[in-house]
């Protein structure tokens, strides 16, 4: 039976959070009973396995291991008594659960693949067994069955799974059946059991709770969300599904105000204590609120950081005291002493001289804490070892692939000398091909106690991915508008040799016209519209230097375009009129390169597109719409300073740095084609970290578009007061913009030109309390003459400025789970760096984020704030259509998207 209910209880509720095996498995010690069978060859196999990693054998054993005895990553015997344990209980026959789980246990050890998990599993079942009531084959008292009751007294403390092979007490009964482990019960003389409802740290005024609540095991229970759905009819059904209960222990809370207090010292608080840990029970549903009081104490604060050189030497040492002193000052005397800080300080040491030829670098750090003082003395001890260069160069795994080119981009070659950061790099680039799914670069160095070499050897193990793929998809689109699409695509990333990467994608659609996500189900679609879109790419790596690539892009779509004209009702006459459309064809030949360290892009591109316009459903061609060929020189330069905690290059998810980007066009000139421009779209981003699971990001962005006639400050002119009165141009339907004699066909042509060329605002990349391209001046203007009658709606003009801003604040609740506070502003204007501030059109909001691996899925609600779209003007119905067009949600001024991908 078991000696100990209550360690029997806190060994189920440690292998109930393997999250948290890490901390609490290696304090814990399971004390058991053990039913067993001398005969049984089980039996046999588990004993041999336990006194192999047990580090406290039975006393009769201590004569023979005495002092080599070690844990299970020690010595060679232990290694091969494990092994044949393991032999032995591969070749089991029993069929027991309790065997069975045994035995894999077993074989996971002696194949040295064990990990926290496995031990997790199969502890459970092991642990979570309840003891027999009655031996099947016998008693203690009558052992004409072969079995017999023998008890271990022993402790044997399970190691911790950071270690690959880990020291366990394997329990196990050959002769009973096994059931799973039983929920435990709330124990009122206790509380062992009782559900933790709340967790506060009282106290501590440096130390934020949650960093502290992190590394304990006491824990409060999970609900979704927060538990904000607690409570609420309908919506508090998922919370009772989905809670994760934390159940009290009161032998984890005495290990828990052991590790606050070590957690501390940590910190820098070397007299910090936990003063209490109070137990509280809610008298309304038997919940538990647990209080731990700490008391901080004065810090300890750095007093003076040295270096000392084992053999610093001219010229060598000399060329690397500077960076050496640089990077230890980043442990600042005068502020408070933390072990992070410490050995971070100390890797930074040894990175900064391996990245400069001394591979066999050692840095020892020695700390003085004076307790009376509260001050620290650190030293850090440094022995550079000889200077080195890169040895010969071997690249394994490359199979079919060539490896002229992938030597060539690696950036190093035999004599150069050696540095940890060209090989990072070098490590990198190989990442750039696309065509690996592992890479190892690995410096050969002599084992230690062999002569130290000026030569390193470099070997790069490679573990090419499929190199060609086909892919079969489908997908759907509700927003704007609504559509359904299939996907098709093939690509070959070694094609005809040389490391080309070619990729060539089909995908055909239907778009239900003109309905959108509002009003999806309000109405029967008056067209199906058909869509194709084909598109390829060939990137030719090793252009003029090994990390220069070639890029050839090719497209040919028919479609509707979202962004040249908007949707009207459904139902409505004008959704009767054929919507338009157009047949294109592009190309884009350019050049490509990234810079330091791949977090730094330029490229120079030149594109030609053609557009065909006409009427879905009519063999007419749309009124005053022309044919238009663009020829344009672009470039695209970015400076990307975006990383996360550990200072890693993070795109998806930064938490500090800063990212630049411009996008410059020139259009017309010397080129041939309908444009004649300059456009720039610069772009600012920048993210702080509030608090550990908090960031502050920040986005500043702008738009100038610079023709070379004034076509379209003309058109814009003569709309913008249409549109602030919300009147149509054309209102008599005379073909003549009313009150003038400018025929509507010169309109929409520049209407037609500035869709393609000019800049818009409003959706879920831009302002998110406006539909998409809602932020601006919008215009009334039919398609045709012939649409007598109809109104068409109102659709964005663009214009020749943009400005726009956002603000978020980014809580991360889980690993995946995430949500943001947003705060957006923007404004097109129709003239020339014509910026007007009286206009910020400003939203606020919230949103969920749930990351996936093709990035997060989110869903922003934002809200337009009143009196703060244009400034003194707190009634929508007021502004004009010059401001913007409005979306609502049931009456309110509420938009919501649903997009993959963070807005920025």
């Amino acid at each position: 039976m078991w000696t100990h209910r209550a360690e029997r209880r806190h060994a189920l509720a440690l292998l109930r959070q393997p999250d948290r095996a890490e901390e609490l498995v290696p304090r814990h010690r399971v004390r058991v009973a053990l039913v067993a069978d001398d005969h049984d060859p089980t039996w046999l196999a588990l004993r041999q396995v336990r006194e192999a990693t047990n580090p406290h054998p039975p006393r009769r054993a201590r004569a023979t291991l005495g002092r080599r005895r070690q844990h299970l990553h020690g010595r060679d015997h232990d290694r091969a008594r494990i092994s044949r344990a393991a032999q032995r209980a591969e070749h089991l026959q029993r069929s027991t659960p309790a065997a069975v789980h045994a035995r894999r246990l077993v074989r996971a050890i002696g194949t040295r693949r064990l990990d926290a998990e496995v031990v997790l599993h199969w502890l459970r079942h092991l642990v979570g067994s309840p003891p027999p009531r009655a031996l099947s084959r016998g008693s203690p008292k009558d052992n004409r069955g072969g079995g017999h009751l023998t008890q271990n007294r022993k402790r044997s403390r399970v190691a911790s799974s950071r270690l690959p092979p880990l020291a366990l007490l394997l329990v196990t009964s050959t002769a009973c059946q096994t059931t799973p482990p039983k929920t435990p019960t709330c124990n009122p003389r206790d509380l062992s059991g009782c559900i933790i409802e709340e967790v506060d740290v009282l106290g501590n005024e440096t130390i934020p709770d949650a960093a502290i609540k992190e590394r304990i095991a006491t824990a409060e229970s999970s609900h979704p969300l927060g538990g904000v759905l607690q409570g609420i009819p309908i919506l508090g059904l998922s919370d009772v599904l989905a809670v994760e209960y934390e159940r009290f222990d009161r032998f984890v809370l005495e290990r828990d105000l052991a590790r606050i207090e070590r957690y501390y010292r940590t910190r820098g608080f070397y007299e910090a204590h936990v003063t209490a840990g109070r137990v509280m029970r809610r008298k309304s549903d038997g919940k538990l609120r647990v209080e731990i009081v700490v008391r901080e104490g004065k810090p300890v604060t750095i007093r003076k950081v040295d270096l000392a050189w084992v053999d610093w030497r001219l010229p060598e040492a000399a060329d690397v005291t500077r960076a050496v002193t640089e990077a230890k000052n980043t442990l600042d005397p005068g502020k408070r002493f933390e072990e992070d800080g410490y050995e971070a300080t100390k890797k930074a040491i040894t990175r900064t001289l391996t990245d400069r030829g001394f591979p066999y670098t050692s840095v020892r750090g020695d700390v003085n804490v004076d307790l009376v003082a509260h001050k620290a003395d650190v030293t850090y001890t440094i022995e550079l070892g000889p200077r080195a260069t890169f040895g010969d160069i071997r690249i394994v795994g490359l199979g079919e692939l060539p490896e002229k080119p992938i030597r060539a981009a690696l950036g190093f070659k035999k004599g150069d000398p050696f540095s940890t950061k060209t090989l990072a790099s070098a490590e990198r680039a190989l990442a750039d091909f696309g065509i690996f799914g592992a890479i190892d670069v690995r410096p050969e160095l002599p084992p230690e106690g062999e002569p130290r070499t000026s030569t390193i050897p470099i070997t790069i193990l490679v573990e090419p991915a499929a190199l060609r793929a086909v892919k079969l998809g489908f997908g759907a689109e509700a927003g704007g508008r609504v559509e359904a699409h299939g996907s098709a695509s093939w690509e070959d990333r070694n094609f005809l040799g040389g490391l080309r990467r070619f990729a060539i994608e089909a995908r055909p659609g239907l778009v239900f016209y003109p309905n959108a996500l509002y009003n999806l189900v309000v109405a029967r679609p008056s067209y199906v519209l058909p869509e194709i879109r084909l598109r390829f790419e060939l990137r030719q790596p090793g252009v003029f230097e090994p990390r220069t690539q070639a890029v050839l892009r090719g497209a040919a779509n028919v479609y509707r375009p979202l962004n040249i004209i908007s949707a009207p009702a459904p139902g409505s006459p004008e959704a009767k009129e054929p919507p338009l459309g157009y047949r294109e064809a592009a190309v884009t030949l350019g050049l490509e390169r990234r810079f330091s360290d791949f977090t730094h892009y330029l490229g120079q591109f030149i594109h030609v597109q053609y557009d065909d316009p006409f009427l879905y459903w009519n063999d007419a061609v749309p009124e005053g719409f022309t044919r238009l060929l663009f020829t344009y020189l672009e470039t695209v330069g970015t400076l990307d300073f975006r990383q996360n905690d550990r200072g890693e290059v993070d795109r998806i998810a930064p938490r500090r740095g800063v990212y630049l980007n411009l996008n410059a066009q020139l259009a017309g000139y010397f080129l041939p084609g309908d444009a004649d421009d300059v456009r720039l779209r610069p772009e600012l981003r920048a993210y702080v970290p509030v608090a550990k699971r908090v960031t502050l990001a920040f986005r500043l962005g702008g738009g100038f578009l610079i023709p070379r006639s004034d076509d379209f400050a003309r058109a814009l002119s003569i709309i913008e007061p249409k549109a602030r009165a919300r009147q149509r141009p054309d209102a008599n339907d005379d073909g003549v913009v009313d009150g003038t004699n400018i025929p509507l066909d010169d309109l929409r042509r520049s209407l037609q030109l500035l869709q393609f060329r000019g800049f818009y605002s409003g959706g879920p990349n831009s302002n998110r309390g406006y539909v998409y391209n809602g932020v601006g001046m919008h215009a009334s203007v039919p398609l045709r003459d012939t649409a007598r009658g109809s109104v068409p709606p109102w659709a964005a003009t663009g214009g020749l400025t943009l400005w726009e801003s956002a603000l978020e604040l980014r809580l991360s609740f889980t690993e995946n789970l995430g949500a943001i506070l947003f705060l957006d502003a923007s404004d097109v204007r129709p003239g020339l760096a014509e910026l007007r501030l009286d206009r910020p059109h400003l939203s606020a909001g919230l949103g969920l984020r749930y990351a996936t691996p093709v990035g997060p899925v989110r869903v922003d609600v934002g809200y337009r704030v009143p009196c703060a779209q244009q400034i003194g003007i707190c009634d929508e119905a007021e502004l004009g259509y010059d401001v913007g067009v409005f979306g609502y949600t049931g009456g309110f001024p509420i938009v919501t998207t649903i997009a993959i991908g963070e807005a920025f």
